[in-house]
């Protein structure tokens, strides 16, 4: 496979088929891909929950005009949100198991 991608580029092959080739084909980067971004916005979301989880117990009397909890549960939102546009997109894939994420662990 290496083979032939160095026969059919005269300079460096691109990124992609280079990383296609190491890995073993397309649909197995592709899988890695999606995993490690699933991986990244799960760890992000849990990151954002327990910054809340703290700014909530500090804030004491009024955490609705608190700016940094406002901006920790926006975080947690888009978080919430790219992790499950990546369990769709991993879904959506023909011959992938779809991995269901727990609403727990969002």
């Amino acid at each position: 496979m290496m083979d032939d991608l160095y026969r059919t580029h005269s300079g460096p092959p691109p990124r992609a088929a280079l990383s296609a080739a190491l890995l073993g084909g397309v649909a197995i980067r592709d899988f890695h891909q999606i995993a490690a971004a699933q991986r990244v916005f799960r760890r992000l979301a849990a990151d954002a929950r327990f910054g809340i989880s703290r700014r909530r117990k500090d804030c004491g009397a009024s955490p609705q005009t608190d700016g940094w909890l406002g901006r920790l549960t926006g975080d947690l939102t888009l978080y919430r949100n790219a992790a499950e546009s990546w369990r769709r997109l991993a879904a959506a894939r023909p011959g992938s198991e779809a991995h269901s994420i727990p609403s727990a662990i969002l």
